[in-house]
């Protein structure tokens, strides 16, 4: 045993064995002159020798018992103080808030237990209190949960929570089962602590009634996929996603308040390594329904994230909400280490009932396994810079094929791979050489022809030959065809000991053979984060793991042109050209680049159709659109330098030059004379091509595809409705608006004709004909034909030329009260549009709407009287109507009927569905009305109908009656903020 002796201040370490030890012990107190006959405990090299457990430590210096606490020096006042759960009840099945417990100190003090005593009038055994454990604010649980044993628990607190320096407050919690009416209470008895005077207060224990209550029953569902991120600095990572829901059950639910969780991570089945949380978090972001709110998150040894919201979530009843937690790391290597957090006990969901307060009762929904996250690499990191498809040139030098960052924490030494070649069977023909540039400094591939691979063999330097379409590889024992199973490369690049000193820029860069007229294409195999593994990390001499790795390369796609440039097209959409028209619309737009090794000086251009060509094609001709009249015209830098009616005929211009490695903006406008017939889609190539810097000529050619042309009837166009979509109650006018929306030309065009429009108008379902109707384009009343169809539909013949955007406007002639639906059908082709507006002779509106107190007891209500049609009207018997959340409408306005008509004869049924709340006549002489109104039901309702009385509109003595009802679409006015109106519950 290896003992460490720390005497007159000097820390020694020497293997003695015990009886050595004794001896040197002995020795050395005899030559001081002490006696060994009664030990000196206080003596060093006793200390020493019972410091070390050694079997020579005399008996009466041992101390059995003596802890960690018992060897810190006491200091410090402690006080400890408990407040009362104000209006609190404890459930007699379920978790109930308790006391406040307030610890105070004068210095840095560590608590390690406390003691607490059951007070209170309550039969039953301590077997009716599952456990008990104490939480903070934030509802972090400070010490862990235990059971009562003869009415005392003794609560060890958790090691990140026993520093206490100031002040600190915790609450304790109880999860009964069963437990009989009565009262229960806890106090604080004792604390174990460094502190060296304690004051617990000699309080009477404040005890709590106990109830038959269930708390709102709470469903947790686990939600997402299990991932596997590779780690980046400063990235968010999502660490868990879980959907809460307020159920209802046989009738019964309530509002929730959801303050916080809990959550654990559980690893124990699993081959990962649980990340340690504490050690690295830097920062959490919780969003709820992807609205983010602000959330505060502390993680401890435990492998516990608690989590705890700014401001409660709220969840109405029979609703749902999804939490998405993610977080951000710092100073992370941990790679390979995973999080599978899971709610672990139920108290870890921090909810409550929004009314009292009362902890939720909740339903893990473990049908889903929790969601594993692992953190896969990091330590080397792999950014991509995607360079899409590349065209190059023949006898083109250094085209970079491939380039990307890396990041690395040391340099890395002895990285050896290969790169294998795909495409054309001859492609690795079109290749020179493959260089790979590290931050400046050059690697070379060595090519090796031909290989066929395989997983036992990686690869292998054969030859190949072509016989009829087969490939055939030369082995040492002779030709023999390619097996299925093998995968033939047309050659592989090695690369061997490749070093990285630094993080950077890597690329890599191929030359292009002049190989004729000839093109193909050829790309190579993405660069795989396991290309790195075996390498060398040159400080801690350690070898590369794919899980220090993160991202991958991919290899851009060569074209080889027999060209010197390339034609890159821009995004455009179809076109069409209407009938009976000409118009000019462009088809082309893009940009021809010169490539390295010199300009081109562009000078021809001609047409083709796209697609396979008859003989009779082939031979010049007209191009048409179905014996339309075509001209393409060429734009180069937005000047006409062209233009071709002939397909397959070349037309020359003067040289416009294209310097080296610079483009030129390219458009071609097609100018269509459309005088003969529809045509359906077609697209052309267009093909430009010219003289080189060497004299070269009909070099650089490149091709483009237009997009799709085709002849209509008539402009396509869209159609969307304008900002007053909404279906809304509007105060009766002599021009009120029944629908407005937009049209727009499409598919390229400028202008389209607007040639028909087809609609329908009800008032309270009956026809309204075209004549009380009127249609505006563009704000001025057109000139139109109408007819008034027998199914009550009206069509509009129109004839009209639009240019952009365009609105239509229709209004109503001299309108009534009432409800109109209108319903467009047609314009120009089939459409479905709908708007509903209610047309009212006074209206009335709320203005504001809130609680009246914290307890949610009441609502308050103010109304405002808006504009009147006739000011002699008058307007009284304002009344709200509510139901409970979710009961049908169907027979509500036959409620509010007989509500007015003072019929009472409703059946029970009824009047169990719609209630009325409240009602009021409204005093003229305001301009406002403020109400109080309590429900008349502990749940809380929603106000489904509002309805009122303008009296005057046809006789001074009679009225008639406004309802409007979330049932009948008008939800924007049920609406406060967003909102449908709610009339809070009194408190139970």
């Amino acid at each position: 045993m290896e003992r460490f002796i720390d005497v007159f201040g000097l820390k020694k370490s020497k293997k003695l064995p015990d009886d050595e030890l004794y001896v040197m012990l002995m020795l050395m107190r005899a030559s001081e002159g002490s006696e060994p006959a009664k030990a000196d405990c206080e003596d060093p090299m006793i200390k020493a020798a019972c410091l070390l457990d050694s079997d020579k430590c005399p008996a009466e210096c041992k101390d059995e018992e003596k802890t960690d606490d018992d060897t810190k020096v006491k200091s410090g006042d402690l006080a400890v103080s408990a407040e009362a759960a104000e209006g609190k009840r404890v459930l007699s099945t379920g978790i109930s808030d308790m006391d406040t417990l307030t610890f105070k100190t004068s210095e840095e003090v560590e608590i390690s237990k406390i003691t607490l005593e059951r007070y209170g009038y309550n039969s039953d055994g301590t077997d009716q209190i599952k456990w008990i454990w104490l939480e903070d604010q934030d509802g972090n649980i400070i010490a862990e949960s235990k059971t009562l044993s003869k009415d005392k628990v003794t609560l060890n607190i958790k090691r990140d929570y026993k520093k206490v320096d100031g002040k600190y407050t915790a609450v304790i919690v109880i999860e009964t089962e069963g437990a009989s009416k009565g009262t229960i209470g806890f106090k604080v008895t004792d604390v174990d602590s460094t502190a060296k005077t304690l004051n617990v207060d000699n309080y009477s224990p404040y005890t709590y009634e106990i109830i038959e209550y269930t708390g709102a029953p709470v469903t947790v569902e686990v939600k997402g996929t299990e991932k596997s991120y590779n780690y980046e600095e400063g990235k968010s990572f999502e660490l868990a996603r879980l959907k809460i829901k307020a159920n209802t059950v046989d009738g019964a639910g309530k509002d929730i308040l959801v303050k916080g969780f809990t959550l654990t991570n559980d690893l124990k089945d699993e081959d990962e390594k649980a990340l340690d949380m504490k050690e690295f978090l830097d920062d959490v972001t919780v969003t709820v329904d992807s609205k983010e709110i602000k959330a505060k998150a502390t993680a401890n040894k435990d492998d516990e994230l608690v989590i705890t919201f700014s401001e409660d979530v709220e969840i109405a009843m029979n609703k749902s909400a999804l939490f998405v937690i993610s977080a951000t790391f710092k100073d992370f290597d941990a790679y390979g280490d995973a999080v599978k957090y899971k709610l672990a006990k139920e108290w870890d969901l921090n909810a409550v009932e929004k009314k009292n307060g009362t902890r939720v009762t909740v339903n893990y929904n473990n049908a889903k396994e929790w969601i594993k996250h692992v953190f896969a690499g990091g330590k080397i990191k792999l950014s991509n810079t995607k360079l899409w498809n590349i065209d190059a040139a023949q006898a083109s030098e250094g085209t970079v094929i491939a380039e990307w960052n890396i990041t690395i924490t040391e340099p890395l030494s002895k990285i050896s791979f290969i790169l294998p070649v795909n495409g054309d069977l001859n492609g690795f023909d079109y290749i020179d050489s493959l260089t790979m540039v590290v931050n400046g400094d050059e690697f070379d591939g060595n090519r090796i022809k031909a290989a066929a691979y395989d997983a036992e063999t990686k690869y292998a330097k054969w030859d190949y030959v072509k016989n009829a379409g087969n490939v055939y590889v030369m082995t040492e024992e002779g030709k023999g065809k390619i097996d299925s199973a093998k995968k033939l490369w047309n050659a592989v690049y090695e690369f061997k000991n490749v070093d990285i000193e630094k993080s950077g820029k890597i690329q890599f860069k191929v030359d292009i053979t002049d190989t004729g007229n000839e093109e193909g294409n050829f790309q190579f195999d993405s660069f795989a984060k396991s290309a790195l593994a075996g390498a060398k990390y040159d400080n801690t001499n350690k070898y590369v793991e794919s899980n220090d790795v993160s991202g991958s390369i991919a290899f851009s796609k060569v074209n080889i042109q027999k060209a010197k440039a390339s034609l890159k097209a821009d995004d455009l959409k179809a076109v069409d050209f209407v009938l009976n028209k000409t118009d000019t619309l462009t088809v082309f737009k893009g940009k021809y680049t010169a490539k390295k090794g010199g300009y081109i000086d562009l000078n021809k251009f001609y047409v083709t159709k796209n697609g396979a060509q008859s003989v009779d094609e082939e031979n010049a001709q007209p191009a048409k659109l179905k014996d339309n009249d075509v001209t393409f015209r060429l734009f180069l830098n937005g000047e006409e330098v062209a233009d071709t009616d002939t397909l397959y005929s070349e037309e020359t211009f003067s040289d416009f030059r294209v310097d080296a490695d610079k483009s030129v903006d390219v458009e071609v406008k097609a100018e269509v004379e459309a005088y003969n017939d529809i045509a359906p889609k077609q697209a052309y190539k267009i093909w430009l091509y010219g003289t080189d810097s060497n004299g070269n000529e009909d070099t650089g050619e490149w091709k483009a595809i237009t997009v799709d042309m085709s002849v209509k009837e008539t402009a396509g166009i869209s159609i969307d409705k304008a900002t007053d979509d909404k279906n809304t109650i509007t105060l009766r006018k002599s021009n009120a608006v029944l629908a407005s929306f937009n049209i727009t030309p499409s598919n390229g065009n400028d202008s389209a004709e607007l040639d028909e429009i087809k609609l329908s108008v009800t008032k309270n379902d009956t026809p309204v004909l075209a004549a009380w109707l009127t249609l505006d384009i563009d704000g001025v009343e057109s000139d139109v034909q109408w007819t008034d169809n027998y199914d009550g539909s009206i069509t509009y013949s129109l004839g009209k030329d639009i240019d952009g955007k365009t609105l239509v406007t229709l209004s109503l002639n001299g309108g009534e009260a009432g409800e109109y639906v209108v319903n467009l059908t047609k314009v120009n082709t089939t459409v479905s549009r709908e708007w509903s507006k209610k047309l009212v002779n006074a209206e009335v509106f709320i203005t504001s709407a809130k609680a009246s107190d914290s307890n949610n007891s009441s609502t308050v209500f103010e109304y405002k009287i808006g504009d009147k049609y006739d000011s002699s009207y008058s307007l009284k018997n304002l009344a709200l109507f509510t139901t409970l959340a979710g009961v049908d409408m169907e027979d509500y306005a036959d409620t509010i009927a007989r509500y007015y008509a003072k019929d009472w004869s409703v059946s029970a049924e009824l009047r169990g569905k719609a209630k009325v709340i409240k009602e009021w006549d409204i005093d003229t002489n305001k301009k406002t009305l403020e109400v109080t109104i309590t429900a008349n039901d502990k749940s809380a309702q929603l106000i489904n109908a509002v309805a009122y009385q303008v009296c005057g509109v046809v006789d001074a003595d009679k009225c008639e009656t406004v309802v409007v009802a979330w049932y009948d679409k008008y939800d924007d006015y049920l609406d406060y903020n967003g909102s449908q109106l709610r009339v809070y519950a009194y408190k139970s």
